[in-house]
């Protein structure tokens, strides 16, 4: 708490009216004197008597966004003083990149009482981005005398990737991985060998499968333990080289944005895909976690193309038949062949590669891959729904 250049100025002006009586013997000028420096100093002390205890609670909903969606965020204030506060002046510190932060403005609070602040924030750049502390300033009616909190009330906000709706493409795989929804394995070669039971009344409508509810003329629904997820892999080239210069340029902004799309898409369908990101694999499970590890992931390794080694190795692992997207920067041929290398198998290879000066991508068109260049300015749906059509290998 300080008293502010106003209540200084009125206590610097009393003591040189004080001066100045003593000068000229006027008492009535040292008594408006000391009034002026008695004023700045009684407020300081009533605020001091009258001081807020605010304390805050801080709730997002949702507490993850992709790019351009918004977010609530409501802060609870709680007067647990034994006197009303004045109007605090309340700021809820943001990263700059996030946005600016936000001020608001609390009336009088009567004592052992709460209210609730919200405001919404759309983010514009994907990342984790800590929200706090709170601070707060208070000031008397004349502005003489302020006090400033600073209160640590701490949350995330996970922004994820740009998301984009894709349709007209479903992926190629093996049996795929187990689960763990069911204790019992069930060996099926497509969608229409699913197991499938009569409806009851109760099933949710959406367990319907319609091809045996019309082959065996009565609705028959999917049975939930025996669900079955293709096995699926998505690949981000995170090379420092491989996309120029900018670090976290366009170009792989959008291939950050692509994966994250293709990754919604598939879990869609029932197949939460492994990720394989800066050398490390984010495994399947749940799509959110997947958007989670995209929301910080940077093209910042220098290590070449030994990082791609943790690729090589799950595709080897995982079943014959896995379906593999890879999201590439501008690859030389010998590079290219390295890729190639794991296009063996039933399962589909589809490669998104940046455009650049080397045309590795025509090695892996050779290859049997599903091959598309892309820049900054590329249509993602556009593009996915081509390569769903018969004979889309190619550029």
């Amino acid at each position: 708490m300080w008293i502010t250049r106003r209540g200084l100025a009125l206590l610097g002006m009393g003591i040189l009216l004080i001066s100045a009586a003593f000068v000229i013997g006027e008492r009535d000028l040292a008594l408006i004197g000391a009034f002026l420096c008695t004023l700045p100093l009684f407020v300081w002390a009533v605020m001091v008597f009258r001081r807020p205890h605010l304390r805050f609670e801080r709730s997002l909903h949702p507490t993850q966004v992709s790019i351009d969606e918004s977010t609530t965020i409501g802060i609870d204030i709680h007067n647990d003083g034994r006197t009303a506060s004045t109007t605090v002046l309340l700021e809820d510190r943001l990263p700059p990149r996030l946005h600016e932060s936000p001020r608001l403005i609390v009336e009088r609070l009567p004592a052992r009482s709460a209210t609730r602040m919200n405001y919404s924030l759309q983010a514009q750049r994907r990342g984790i981005f800590p929200l706090g502390p709170i601070r707060t300033r208070v000031s008397d009616p004349f502005g003489m005398v302020k006090h400033t909190s600073v209160t640590p009330v701490m949350d995330d906000l996970v922004v994820t990737p740009r998301l984009q709706a894709l349709r007209g493409r479903s992926l190629v795989g093996g049996s795929g991985f187990n689960t763990g929804t069911s204790s019992s394995h069930i060996a099926v070669s497509g969608d229409d060998d699913i197991a499938v039971r009569e409806y009851r009344r109760g099933d949710d409508l959406r367990r319907v499968h319609w091809k045996s509810s019309a082959r065996r003329g009565e609705l028959m629904v999917r049975r939930e333990e025996q669900t079955w997820e293709k096995s699926a892999v998505l690949w981000l080239d995170t090379r420092a080289e491989a996309f120029g210069t900018d670090s976290n340029g366009p170009v792989f902004e959008w291939m950050v944005s692509a994966c994250a799309s293709v990754a919604a898409c598939l879990a869609g369908n029932g197949k939460v895909p492994d990720l394989l990101a800066n050398g490390a694999v984010v495994p399947g499970g749940t799509s959110p976690a997947i958007l989670r590890h995209l929301a910080t992931v940077e093209d910042n390794d220098h290590h070449g193309t030994a990082s791609w080694n943790a690729v090589f190795e799950l595709t080897e692992a995982m079943r014959e038949g896995v379906s593999l997207v890879a999201f590439l920067g501008d690859i030389t041929d010998e590079e290219a062949q390295l890729v190639a290398a794991t296009a063996t198998g039933g399962g589909d290879r589809i490669a998104f590669c940046a455009q650049g000066t080397n045309r590795g991508w025509a090695r892996l068109r050779e290859a049997g891959w599903s091959v598309r260049c892309v820049t900054a300015d590329s249509d993602l749906p556009r593009l996915w729904q081509e390569l769903g059509s018969v004979g889309s290998n190619g550029v």
